[in-house]
């Protein structure tokens, strides 16, 4: 196929696609997508976003969904919070001041949501996440991935939508479905991407 999707939201309205018209299937090159939380390091469950201490919201809110996805034999390529919240997805003074400088309302705007999760205690990452997903699809070389088996926990109380990643040499679960998982970005360069979108 030849049809890349990004979704940047639970995968409720991919999944029913995918269940109602099977057949669109071999016309997806790709989902990217930023969904989970896959225990590379600390933010992962630092920056946790669902409600419970393992899940990111994407998935927490669907998880049905995600783990159908994941399932569909179409290759997903997954952002974690482990890559997408990572402390180096953040703007210094000097790239904010070069935004201040911009007479594009791109730059404003940005500028305004930065304000706004500062004001709420949070990063300028947490405006960023879903730009990573975006970016990635635009230039592949900016997220490093790896495959792995994951499953979405779909029942459990304190586990509710965490997506474990079976790591195991031996004993691993083989009918856990394979999708590519993000484990390091080009921060630099991304955020060097994102600045040049709203000011050039």
């Amino acid at each position: 196929g030849d049809i890349d999707i990004v979704a940047l939201a639970p995968l409720t309205n991919i999944a029913m696609a995918l269940r109602k018209a099977p057949e669109i299937k071999p016309l997806i090159r790709q989902i990217t997508t930023i969904a989970g939380a896959y225990g590379l390091n600390k933010y992962a469950t630092a920056n946790a976003t669902g409600d419970t201490p393992q899940s990111e919201w994407n998935v927490y809110v669907d998880p049905e969904a995600a783990n159908l996805v994941f399932q569909s034999g179409v290759r997903v390529n997954a952002i974690g919070l482990d890559v997408a919240t990572h402390f180096d997805v953040n703007f210094g003074e000097a790239e904010l001041e070069i935004m201040r400088q911009s007479a594009r309302p791109e730059a404003a705007f940005l500028l305004q949501a930065i304000n706004f999760v500062n004001g709420r205690g949070f990063e300028s990452y947490c405006t960023l996440i879903d730009s990573l997903a975006v970016a990635a699809t635009i230039d592949p070389t900016l997220v490093s991935l790896l495959s792995a088996r994951v499953g979405v926990e779909t029942e459990g109380k304190l586990t509710l939508g965490m997506t474990v990643m079976d790591t195991r040499h031996h004993h691993g679960w083989a009918e856990l479905p394979e999708i590519n998982v993000a484990y390091r970005a080009d921060y630099r360069r991304f955020m060097q991407m994102v600045l040049d979108a709203v000011t050039q």
